[in-house]
């Protein structure tokens, strides 16, 4: 999360045609479980800062305190409240000005070029060695992990 290698200054986000379309080429996306995903980023947000500048979260929060006829901040967001936050986030235009946006939104709208594009490959990262290992018989790409 610190070095975050899309964010990077040198980093240039390529379309994926531009380079999975080319002969001889195998493109493969490392993703995790959606479930695992906003759970993780729900934790982050509510241990962190984040929440008193997520303007959906505040929305959601006042829309669930208004209907519970309670008085509730970011501070006391439910799960629910959050991903009622992640619908208002997935509707158009991105909220691009929150500096966390790209934290939220689903990993397919941050290069919409790779979206079923047919020459990749979408590896869960629950399962990363058996996934990589059938990966590598069906393409003959083998990958390495380092340890340490």
């Amino acid at each position: 999360r610190i070095e975050v290698f899309a964010k990077q200054t040198n980093h240039k986000i390529t379309s994926c045609d531009a380079v999975c379309g080319l002969p001889g080429w195998t493109c493969a996306k490392i993703i995790r479980s959606p479930l695992d995903r906003i759970v993780s980023s729900y934790i982050h947000t509510m241990h962190t800062g984040i929440k008193r500048k997520f303007p959906q979260l505040k929305m959601a929060v006042a829309k669930s305190s208004y209907s519970m006829n309670t008085k509730k901040t970011t501070e006391d967001a439910s799960f629910v409240d959050f991903v009622t936050a992640m619908d208002m986030l997935r509707d158009p235009p991105l909220p691009r000005h929150n500096l966390w946006w790209d934290h939220y939104i689903p990993q397919s709208l941050q290069n919409p070029s790779c979206n079923d594009h047919p020459n990749i490959y979408l590896l869960p990262i629950e399962e990363l060695e058996e996934v990589l290992a059938a990966f590598a018989n069906e393409t003959g790409v083998i990958y390495k992990c380092r340890q340490g």
